[in-house]
């Protein structure tokens, strides 16, 4: 018999009253010796869980097992230990389903003692579920895996900090140095397969543009059909060297217990380009790298396309499902650069002339009509704010005060306020109450140029748009009427704010 170490943190499982764990799948017993070579994980669940949680939890752990079982290099076990005070038959129902061993539910005594030991304390009660991850020597390498698991898979056994530190170490590297090989290949396979099931080696993409698709099903059928419609035109009728990769999301929140193979077959035999393997070990490091889905909190870019140029020429991480779906197949290769000369080349077309449809008349301030041949040959600043934020609210005053002292010296240039209302105490142009602003060409307009559809447009003498912008500042009064230099700059800005693309680039 081998004896225990008095340092390892599997002792704690057994007592002098049992020296034996159960399984839920036969009447074995499993010895204390048998943990003896192995990495261990403490599962803790509430006998009345959370079940989205202990579910979600559970079934990572389910498929790190299931893959490591015959695995004779990387011995693994499990061990379910049920928190509170719960009947026998809420302990059954959970094990039956988990294919590992377990604390006796007979042992509340060793189940409290390991739940106080390891998962609560004075300050934050208990925390469950939990997985703590003991190594082969019976030492703590986790405190609470459940993140890792997910993240993962068996891939990052035997859970250590010295492995996910080297795993972290390779995403990054693939992250900024993309490689298709080191992104889609794995040591048992070097291909891809179309919707037919022939495979296709992944060296014949490399002087392709490829698109990593993150797909998760019944989330994303927008931008499915607009990546087919591109698809059919860009590589079908203008034979584009272009490659799109199906990258099936099998274990999100979305998709868990709702996809298997049949699925994946049915969803990918709909889509004409290639795929990695349902559940290939290279779906979970994609949706590592880059940060799928992310979970830092707050509005974040999607991820669901990324763009990797032939030969890895350029990639982008983040921007090519908002282009695609603003501009379709003309946003190719989708990059955010090209999403930008798209955007400021669409501003650019506006005229003056395209906004009034039919010619409105306008108040001034509280009074007066004037006609819309009044501002023709004027430089014009069309001033929208449909919000009432503190940005708005400086712009605003900073506006009024050097518009009033600029008319005093000049009648050249007109302001006119979009979403004004009669009564406002404001100098410049409004648009008369009568005129149908619901149905209008400004709107569309705005909307279209500005994500919420208020901004600033200014439009020089000849009623070109020489500035557009959803964030409004003057930093200078001779800056006033106009704004040159900054054109791109400004609608650059508009768009990282719009999709949230200041991120980790």
């Amino acid at each position: 018999m081998i004896m225990p170490r008095r340092d390892d943190a599997r002792d704690l499982l057994f007592n002098s009253d049992r020296d034996f764990l159960v399984k839920s799948n036969s009447d074995e017993l499993v010895m204390r010796e048998q943990l003896e070579p192995k990495v261990v994980v403490l599962h803790f669940e509430y006998l009345t869980p959370d079940y989205n949680t202990t579910w979600l939890s559970t079934a990572h752990l389910t498929d790190i097992y299931n893959e490591l079982l015959s695995d004779v290099d990387r011995p693994f076990e499990v061990v379910f230990i049920a928190v509170g005070d719960g009947k026998e038959d809420e302990f059954r129902d959970m094990f039956c389903s988990m294919p590992w061993t377990a604390v006796p539910f007979s042992d509340s005594v060793a189940r409290k003692q390991l739940a106080k030991k390891f998962i609560a304390s004075e300050s934050r009660g208990f925390d469950a579920p939990a997985s703590i991850v003991i190594s082969n020597t019976g030492v703590i390498m986790q405190h609470n895996a459940i993140s890792l698991f997910q993240a993962y898979g068996a891939a990052g056994y035997p859970f250590s900090k010295q492995k996910i530190e080297h795993l972290i170490s390779q995403d990054d590297r693939a992250r900024y140095y993309p490689s298709l090989t080191a992104l889609l290949a794995s040591p048992q396979r070097d291909y891809l397969i179309n919707n037919k099931g022939h495979k296709v080696n992944i060296s014949e993409l490399e002087d392709k543009t490829v698109i990593l698709y993150l797909y998760e099903s019944g989330c994303t059928k927008a931008l499915t059909a607009r990546l087919k419609d591109a698809y059919k035109v860009l590589v079908e009728e203008e034979k584009m060297k272009l490659e799109v990769v199906l990258v099936y999301i099998y274990d999100s929140w979305n998709t868990l217990g709702r996809t298997n193979e049949k699925s994946f077959m049915q969803e990918f035999g709909t889509m004409p380009w290639l795929a990695l393997p349902f559940r290939d070990s290279n779906c979970k490091k994609l949706q590592r790298v880059y940060l799928y889905p992310s979970e830092l909190g707050g509005p974040q870019p999607d991820p669901s396309l990324v763009v990797i140029g032939p030969y890895g020429q350029y990639f982008e991480p983040f921007g090519a499902s908002d282009v695609l779906m603003k501009f379709g197949s003309r946003g190719y290769p989708f990059t955010r650069k090209r999403g930008l000369h798209l955007q400021v080349e669409a501003i650019k077309k506006v005229n003056l002339s395209m906004l009034w449809d039919p010619e409105p008349v306008f108040i001034r301030g509280c009074g007066s009509e004037v006609p819309c041949s009044d501002i023709v040959s004027k430089g014009v600043i069309v001033f929208c704010d449909a919000v009432q934020n503190e940005l708005y609210i400086r712009f605003k005053i900073k506006l009024q005060e050097v518009y009033q002292k600029k008319r005093g010296q000049s009648d050249e240039f007109e302001v006119i306020h979009i979403g004004s209302k009669k009564g406002q105490e404001v100098p410049w142009l409004r648009l008369h109450p009568d005129y149908p602003y619901k149905d209008s060409t400004v709107r569309k307009i705005l909307h279209d140029i500005f994500h919420y559809g208020y901004g600033i447009l200014v439009f020089d003498h000849d009623g070109k748009v020489v500035r557009a912008t959803s964030n409004p500042h003057m930093e200078r009064e001779d800056e006033f009427p106009f704004h040159y230099g900054r054109f791109e700059t400004e609608i650059g800005f508009d768009l990282i704010e719009r999709f949230h693309w200041d991120f980790w680039d």
